[in-house]
């Protein structure tokens, strides 16, 4: 996999596009804030390809407002939108979202001390190296991936749990891609897997019944 200012900006015009046909499919008001997950993550690529398009080559470092706003949609926004927005648009909530959304709210508030401390970019050939400091990163980002995978492994919807064992799995893959550019890889694939998030929204009105879930226990 190439990430590049021309292959994010393609990605994040498709998601976007297909987040806005999945807005507009969207029949209850509770499967609104959920629609809009795939423009926000297509929008943050859109992001990445003006940060690409800054860079001078391998190894350069970039700063500026696009990687101020990728940092804090990524390391602030996520941890706490991704749950909050689940929970409103599931029908049968289980605990352990709920506790999956309080663990976003510390990690976004250490995250965004850090954003806040100092924040930069750097190229490293085929994905961005989003350079900051963060203490006991790995308490920190296993906190991010419970608060940003666990709502949809713990679903009741089968299309929400195809979606938490796709971000698990790209999660997985985006360290062994490059570990120093986990974040950059790992938006880019949530960004593409978002997608079905469409075809739930498609369907959610009318094959969401009771007898369609697992019930919780």
């Amino acid at each position: 996999m190439c990430w590049s200012s021309s292959a994010d900006f393609a990605a994040g015009s498709v998601v976007v596009g297909v987040g806005l046909a999945g807005l507009l499919l969207a029949r209850e008001r509770r499967d609104v804030p959920l629609a809009v997950l795939p423009i926000l993550l297509g929008s943050h690529q859109l992001i990445e390809s003006r940060i690409w398009s800054e860079s001078t080559g391998r190894g350069s470092v970039i700063r500026g407002p696009a990687v101020t706003a990728w940092t804090i949609i990524a390391f602030v926004v996520l941890p706490v939108f991704v749950p909050v927005v689940l929970l409103i648009a599931e029908r049968q909530r289980r605990r352990v979202q709920y506790l999956a959304a309080a663990i976003g709210l510390p990690v976004a508030v250490v995250m965004g001390i850090a954003v806040a401390n100092g924040r930069s970019a750097t190229d490293r050939g085929h994905v961005m190296d989003y350079g900051v400091s963060v203490p006991h990163l790995t308490v920190v980002l296993a906190g991010y991936l419970i608060a940003t995978c666990l709502p949809f492994l713990a679903s009741p919807e089968s299309t929400m749990r195809e979606l938490g064992v796709a971000l698990v799995v790209g999660a997985a893959a985006a360290t062994a891609i490059d570990r120093m550019a986990f974040a950059s890889v790992w938006c880019a694939f949530a960004a593409i897997v978002s997608v079905l998030i469409v075809r739930r929204t498609r369907y959610a009105a009318e094959y969401l019944a009771p007898a369609d879930l697992i019930h919780a226990p």
